[in-house]
């Protein structure tokens, strides 16, 4: 007997987006649209998406030595599409740039739900 391993994992996660939905709040989510010299140009709307708020301080080291400090993880139970540009804004008014970014992955390298920390860059 095989098992669907995909689609066991996606239905897990749709009762528990079901199961969370008192806990989910709505985040606004400004995307890159593009870049110039000086960095990324966001988008002047936000897209509106749900996510689990958490407070969580972490120290992310990128490959360069750099470091930030996170402030805030956010959980969606659907695959988001993230850049490392793009900003978010909480219903608190926190904002915070994306320090690091994950997910469970499928085998085809795609991601059966998003999470995002929230950082500030360069900390060293």
């Amino acid at each position: 007997m095989a098992f669907d391993i995909d689609a066991l994992i996606t239905r897990g996660i749709a009762v528990a987006k079901q199961k969370v939905a008192t806990v989910m709040v709505p985040v606004d989510h400004y995307m890159v649209i593009d870049r110039d010299q000086s960095g990324p140009i966001l988008a002047e709307e936000p897209v509106i998406r749900d996510a689990i708020v958490e407070d969580e301080s972490i120290e992310v080291i990128e490959n360069d030595g750099t470091s930030s400090m996170t402030s805030s993880k956010l959980t969606f139970l659907e695959p988001v599409p993230v850049d490392d540009g793009d900003q978010f804004v909480l219903p608190d008014g926190r904002s915070g740039q994306v320090a690091k970014r994950g997910g469970l992955m499928r085998a085809d390298g795609t991601r059966f739900y998003s999470e995002v920390w929230l950082g500030k860059r360069n900390v060293r």
